[in-house]
């Protein structure tokens, strides 16, 4: 019994996994329908929009710096979420999984084009929603939605296990290094599911989410 219920938690490792892939996904998914604007990296988009500003390109700037502002927007709803619902007593975790695939479902339905912006927009605070209220691995901070984190955190636990030999640091190296391989994985079906789906390929995350919010057990 204890053991299925830290499966479950919001913290369990495969639930983690299942996010990374949504993550590597819906990059591949933007980057190939939506005007090649990574809604997941905005790391990428920033140093983007900063080559766009360099050549004097203020329309294409100002493409890029929208996900950016839907990405904060979505880091500040999650922790305004988490603080009313902490005053109940309740988890925010279902309710974040929830948002995603409803707005995962909406995005699928908008055409390619002229509204790219709003689909990158939503797609940008989808990912917000879910690296703002899915923030560890069994305690340790990680990233469902980016990996550059999840490199440094794999790398450093190893050469601690090679120092020390201690067997739990391995462990910690290989869940990183598993969340990274998840990520990558979820980018290559992104990159092969998306191109004959099109915006419809948006429902394979909603059915992924849908499994995590079925799982899923809020804290007591």
């Amino acid at each position: 019994m204890m053991m299925k219920r830290i499966l479950r938690a919001p913290d369990a490792y495969p639930l983690a996994l299942l996010l990374a892939f949504v993550g590597g996904y819906l990059d591949a998914y933007t980057y190939i329908t939506r005007d090649g604007v990574f809604a997941n990296a905005q790391t990428g988009n920033m140093a983007l929009m900063a080559l766009r500003l360099a050549r004097g390109e203020w329309a294409d700037a100002l493409h890029y710096l929208v996900p950016i502002a839907a990405f904060a927007l979505g880091i500040f709803g999650v922790r305004e979420a988490r603080y009313h619902m902490r005053k109940k007593g309740r988890s925010y975790h279902k309710i974040a999984l929830a948002a995603e695939i409803l707005i995962l479902v909406w995005v699928s339905f908008i055409p390619q084009g002229a509204m790219n912006p709003l689909a990158n927009v939503l797609v940008s605070l989808v990912c917000a929603l879910q690296v703002g209220a899915f923030k560890t691995i069994g305690g340790q901070a990680y990233a469902s939605t980016m990996c550059t984190g999840n490199l440094r955190s794999a790398t450093e636990h190893l050469h601690d296990y090679l120092r020390s030999k201690n067997p739990a640091a391995l462990t910690r190296s290989m869940q990183y290094f598993g969340v990274i391989l998840i990520f990558i994985l979820g980018a290559l079906l992104g990159g092969l599911i998306t191109p004959p789906l099109g915006t419809h390929s948006t429902l394979i995350c909603c059915a992924a989410l849908l499994i995590a919010l079925i799982v899923v057990k809020n804290p007591s």
